[in-house]
């Protein structure tokens, strides 16, 4: 037994010390190698650079919420860019990728309808801009000041200190009162 242990051990060694690694390590693998290392050293760092540019456009165009959300939105797509630049150099087709994502975009779907009406309220109301952050807002019986307007919900902070997370839905469903929407506010006096 020890000597069928021992011969295996010398036939591997063998094996390992006659491998032709210039046969494993082809010229076709190494501009393989070399285009990889390229995509990311150059891919990464665009990406990164494109995403500072957006955002810091869109904060100074129109507000900080629009520019973190299109700087997010740079950087994903960048992102899955480079995955599918990778996946070409590695050979794989991204087509039965992308009909996969397709299937499995229908399913999450279905599963998550209520984040996605909380994405789909929250782009509405960044396009109509009923507040932004900074304003103090009433929903129902809260009322604070707003810290952000996410994709998915709105952060308030309340008078009281209290941190209140309201989805992007309820807020849709709801009346919203801006109280500092205009500069001159009335208020009421009984005489």
């Amino acid at each position: 037994m020890q000597q069928d242990t021992t011969s295996a051990i010398a036939d591997t060694t063998s094996a390992l010390s006659n491998m032709n690694l210039e046969a494993f390590i082809s010229e076709e693998f190494l501009a393989t190698l070399l285009r990889l290392a390229i995509i990311f050293v150059v891919g990464l760092p665009v990406i990164f650079i494109l995403r500072r540019w957006v955002r810091s456009f869109f904060t100074k165009k129109y507000a900080s919420h629009y520019g973190m959300l299109a700087g997010k939105l740079v950087f994903y797509t960048g992102i899955v860019i480079l995955i599918i630049m990778v996946m070409g150099q590695l050979g794989f087709s991204p087509a039965p990728l992308l009909g996969a994502a397709g299937i499995l975009g229908v399913a999450l779907g279905f599963a998550s309808q209520t984040s996605v009406s909380n994405i789909i309220s929250g782009l509405f109301l960044i396009a109509e801009q009923p507040f932004k952050v900074d304003d103090i807002i009433m929903i129902n019986t809260t009322t604070g000041t707003v810290l952000s307007i996410d994709m998915l919900s709105v952060k308030l902070r309340t008078f009281d200190n209290r941190y209140v997370r309201i989805p992007n839905e309820m807020i849709i469903k709801q009346e919203v009162t801006n109280i500092t929407k205009f500069p001159i506010r009335r208020f009421n006096a009984n005489v």
